[in-house]
């Protein structure tokens, strides 16, 4: 939410949380700037710290966009047995 605030310039920030298939999903989407493929990779500290976070809880880190076509990231936990 930070980042999409901080660097989107988005006009409409969405957060959705929901339960599927035995794992609760958070996504936060933006209808901001959006990301080139290569940033996408080549993350800033922002996105690599989301991943290092993900990866502690065990959980996935998705990260979805394209230029001037917003960024959508969703995180994936799987619940406890």
């Amino acid at each position: 939410m930070n980042n999409a605030l901080k660097h989107s310039r988005a006009g409409k920030i969405d957060i959705a949380l929901s339960e599927q298939d035995g794992s609760w999903i958070i996504s936060v989407q933006d209808d901001g700037l959006g990301l080139s493929p290569a940033s996408a990779q080549n993350s800033g500290l922002g996105l690599h710290v989301m991943k290092y976070r993900a990866l502690l809880i065990g959980a996935s880190l998705d990260i979805d966009s394209a230029p001037r076509k917003g960024v959508r990231i969703t995180c994936t936990l799987r619940k406890p047995s």
